[in-house]
């Protein structure tokens, strides 16, 4: 049994770790006389569960029970013993014994550890790996102390890198320090030393972890990268803003400055260069979006590297970039869609049967903008294909390119988990599933914005349902998703998060340009405000729109009257009534209690992610639950970043927070 795959606490591990400690002693004892050798091998493997036993107990905060596993750890002399014993002392307090059990071990168990970093990769691995943790140690512990000063500091980060090169949390540790001091210096600051080198070495720093991720995919490397390379990348595009902003301040003064920063652009730029075609690239996948809002940069020398970058994704992936980059490409931004056109157009893409696809993607989307957008008398409930756009249905019946159905299966990107391969790795699924045609039935849903439900006949034989929105720009939306997809992905991560199934629910969002788009239609969904006007109609205690207004109250009116409207008719009128519905959908006991956790846990994650970014505009339509599994799923995220405080959408209503 893997150790990792157990809810990580120290009541369920210890009583494992136990167990095997006693097998292994055993073990040790029977084989101590007819093969010693073979005794003593087992008895680092004791240690080790000694050591485990340890951290788990001090970061339960049983610093006794700790320091007891400590004491039987030492008889095994393992190498390592010296950190635990700093972590312990630093735990409960005791800073310079912490630093002063982690300086004597570095000396005692490494004295030769200044040729550590001359050696060659696989000489002396697990010596070098950790001195390089107790390095970091003796860093972290200086960071978060303050006892150095930021010359010092960064000089013990490096110290760890140079350790064990390999190692790649070194790597992350040092450039989160120099990303801290970055943000600590004020924009005014910059702009008085816009020539410091702080910059470049932050992107050497994050450059570096990328490469290192390239050459030893796990999957938490392949994790950091989602964080890696959209910090790199801003790195060198915010640089080349504030280089294109400053040159054109100081033009004809303050010459060696702008001199010096062009040249820190220029070796950020001939890293880019290196790098993009070093790696490969689903790496850069991970950060299209951002690249894409970069299309507009001031820069010409940037630009064209950002360009690349695209071209390069674009012949990669083609499907699933063309549908992210097809809102830049119909923007209604001048600039923008130039732009796009552009990189369009670059000889790269010529390509015949490359070119053919984005010529009929380009269509393929105008029709779609057409369909959504296409306005419809308000007692349409219904309509088809081919009554709003005539040429749609057509155009599936010449010989139209395989252009894949934009749902969320096909477009989450998959990143390797071991080396092998990884140059040649597809973040995606092998076998597609295209557009064969259009469903003929088109929806008319009952909203002021009027977004319509149609459907994609797809290679697999099945129907694909969809929601057009349009006069709604869902470019918020898909970037949400995105970041979702992130938190899930750490939430898989985790141990006890992964135990307790704790996740977001997330659809694709296709953004056409800034006004329309298309979502996935998540099927057995229903509104929590439906829901509510339902149970209330079936115990006959449906309030009506006429008799709220009779009761509404006037913005001047004085808080008790509005306090006793809401006491004496609003609360006794709306009860909560979840529970009843969640007894009523799922009357088994044991998908009952399934739904309702799951119900619990997806909001709960969502309530916690939604305060984090500041999502607003949360009410009984946007709320929804799926009527199979219980969990709840939020949809439209235009009001984020707390936009809604102080225009009445900041907050849920008490009847609705009573009903959740």
């Amino acid at each position: 049994m893997k150790l990792e795959n157990v809810q990580q606490s120290s009541s369920v591990l210890e009583p494992i770790l136990s167990l095997r400690r006693t097998v292994l002693e055993l073990s040790s004892r029977l084989l101590e006389d007819q093969v010693p050798s073979a005794a003593r091998e087992l008895e680092p493997l004791i240690g080790k569960l000694w050591l485990k036993s340890a951290e788990l107990a001090r970061k339960a905060g049983s610093f006794h029970q700790a320091y007891n596993c400590i004491l039987n750890a030492q008889k095994y002399n393992l190498k390592e013993l010296f950190m635990e014993k700093a972590k312990l002392h630093w735990e409960k307090g005791e800073q310079e014994l912490a630093f002063t059990t982690l300086r004597r071990g570095l000396q005692e168990q490494f004295p030769d550890m200044a040729n550590f970093k001359n050696m060659a990769a696989g000489e002396r691995k697990e010596d070098r790996k950790l001195c390089a943790e107790a390095k970091l140690l003796v860093a972290t512990y200086n960071d978060e102390t303050v006892n150095v000063d930021m010359d010092v500091n960064i000089g013990s980060y490096k110290e760890a890198v140079n350790v064990y090169r390999e190692w790649e949390k070194s790597l992350v540790c040092l450039a989160q320090y120099y990303d801290r001091v970055l943000m600590s210096v004020s924009e005014e600051e910059k702009d008085l030393k816009f020539g410091s080198s702080d910059i470049f070495l932050l992107v050497d720093l994050v450059v570096d972890l990328t490469m290192i991720l390239t050459f030893t995919p796990t999957p938490w490397k392949m994790l950091t990268c989602t964080i890696s390379m959209p910090r790199l990348l801003s790195i060198y595009l915010d640089y080349g803003t504030r280089f294109a902003d400053i040159a054109k301040k100081n033009k004809g003064s303050r010459v060696q400055e702008v001199a010096a920063m062009k040249g820190y652009l220029d070796k950020m730029s001939n890293l880019m260069d290196n790098y993009m075609q070093r790696l490969p690239p689903y790496m850069f996948l991970t950060a299209f979006s951002q690249i894409i809002s970069r299309i507009c940069h001031p820069l010409p020398d940037v630009y064209s590297r950002v360009k690349m970058l695209i071209v390069k994704l674009i012949l990669a992936f083609p499907q699933q970039c063309m549908w992210m980059f097809i809102a830049s490409w119909k923007s209604s931004f001048p600039l923008l869609s130039k732009r796009s056109h552009e990189i369009l157009q670059d000889p790269l893409l010529k390509q015949a049967r490359l070119n053919k696809f984005i010529s009929d993607f380009n269509r393929l989307a105008d029709k779609f903008i057409e369909l959504i957008n296409t306005p419809v008398d308000e007692s349409v409930t219904s309509t088809t294909v081919s009554d709003v756009v005539r040429g749609l249905p057509l155009l599936f019946q010449t010989n139209f390119s395989k252009i894949m159905i934009p749902v969320q299966q096909l477009r989450s990107i998959m990143l390797p988990s071991s080396e092998d391969g990884k140059n040649l790795h597809n973040p995606f699924p092998r076998s597609m599933v295209y557009i064969v045609g259009m469903d003929e039935e088109v929806t008319i849903l009952a909203s002021l914005q009027k977004p319509r439900r149609f459907g994609f006949r797809g290679s697999d034989g099945k129907l694909h349902l969809m929601m057009g929105k349009p006069k709604d720009d869902l470019r918020k939306d898909f970037r949400i998703m995105e970041f979702h997809s992130i938190i899930n992905k750490y939430l898989q991560k985790d141990p006890e998060s992964r135990q307790r199934g704790l996740r977001i629910c997330t659809y694709s969002v296709v953004p056409l340009n800034e006004e329309c788009g298309i979502v996935e239609w998540v099927p057995n969904l229903i509104g929590l405000r439906p829901l509510m006007l339902e149970m209330y109609k079936d115990r006959k205690i449906l309030v009506t729109g006429r008799e709220l207004k009779k009761v509404a109250c006037a913005v001047s009116d004085p808080v008790t009257k509005k306090k006793k409207v809401f006491l004496e008719f609003l609360l006794p009128k709306h009860p909560p009534v979840l529970a009843d519905w969640f007894r009523q959908t799922f009357p088994d006991p044991y998908s009952w209690f399934c739904a309702r956790t799951a119900y619990n846990r997806t909001t709960a994650v969502m309530s916690i992610v939604g305060y984090i970014v500041g999502l607003g505009d949360r009410h009984g339509e946007n709320i929804l639950i799926d009527c199979t599994t219980g969990d709840a799923i939020h949809v439209d995220f235009n009001c984020l970043f707390n936009k809604g405080i102080g225009q009445g959408s900041d907050k849920l209503s008490d009847i609705l927070l009573r009903g959740l």
